[in-house]
């Protein structure tokens, strides 16, 4: 990660400090160890766990245990500012002071099938925000609706606002494309966006279920010998074809797999910030 991204994150997570200070009353919150595991990746990824940096933040000493209620506040409280002062210290050591540390956050468009990956979808809905993107989605209430569209093209009229597209193909194929472009009919809301973002030269982000990517050359073989199978994980044949579209680009054409909603978190992690 390079060293303007990280600070930019840290500056991110440095606003969110008066939230941990106003948890106060709770200090068993699982908030303060999300954001002290958050702090330490950054800069683990950055400069390294045998660095200056990563000896100040993680040589803080734990949460002090005291009996009264009041003193488990102030603990708590203290706390949390030698951590934000270790961590406001690591900002400006870098000749960009905290006020000064501020990119235009770069907006991620989430694209998916929506039933089949609800609970991925909120998973990730919460991840990309935290690493330090503007995210696009349809549950978000400020997604595009201009007046007198379909649904499909509203959809389509949210890519171009993006600079990467990330794409989660699993299962399905997805509802069909009913909006107002016929070259697009045929494919899934999901590709259309797709054709979109490759026009706008937007960067683009797959991942697939390795389940549904395994059976996609088992199920190209038997096509190739004749021999008409059924896909077993895929419910649509048509998910192989998509995936074969994104393969065959001439740019953005890695696929990375992932097992469940953990391995996909973590390979979202390791690739939007180089992006």
């Amino acid at each position: 990660m390079n060293i303007l991204t990280a600070l930019a994150l840290l500056k991110n997570l440095l606003d969110g400090v008066p939230r941990l200070k106003s948890l106060a009353s709770n200090p068993k919150n699982e908030e303060l160890p999300t954001f002290d595991n958050e702090v330490r990746r950054i800069i683990r990824e950055t400069w390294g766990v045998g660095s200056i940096e990563y000896a100040r933040y993680n040589g803080i000493f734990r949460l002090m245990r005291v009996e009264s209620q009041a003193d488990k506040e102030q603990a708590y409280i203290d706390h949390v500012s030698r951590r934000e002062k270790a961590l406001k210290d690591i900002i400006q050591e870098h000749d960009l002071p905290a006020k000064v540390v501020v990119l235009d956050k770069k907006k991620v468009f989430l694209g998916s099938t929506s039933n089949d990956l609800k609970d991925v979808r909120a998973e990730l809905r919460e991840l990309i925000p935290a690493l330090g993107f503007a995210l696009i989605c349809f549950e978000n209430p400020s997604f595009k609706k201009l007046p007198r569209k379909h649904a499909h093209d509203m959809c389509l009229d949210n890519v171009p606002d993006c600079d990467i597209y990330v794409l989660i193909i699993d299962e399905r194929f997805g509802e069909e494309y009913a909006g107002s472009d016929p070259n697009l009919r045929g494919k899934s809301i999901t590709w259309a966006e797709v054709e979109v973002a490759l026009r706008e030269n937007r960067a683009i982000c797959t991942f697939v279920r390795k389940e549904v990517w395994n059976e996609k050359s088992t199920y190209a073989w038997n096509m190739k010998k004749g021999n008409e199978i059924e896909p077993f994980f895929a419910k649509d044949k048509r998910v192989f074809q998509f995936i074969e579209y994104i393969a065959t680009q001439t740019k953005d054409n890695w696929i990375d797999q992932f097992q469940d909603v953990v391995e996909l978190k973590e390979l979202i992690r390791k690739r939007l910030p180089q992006m």
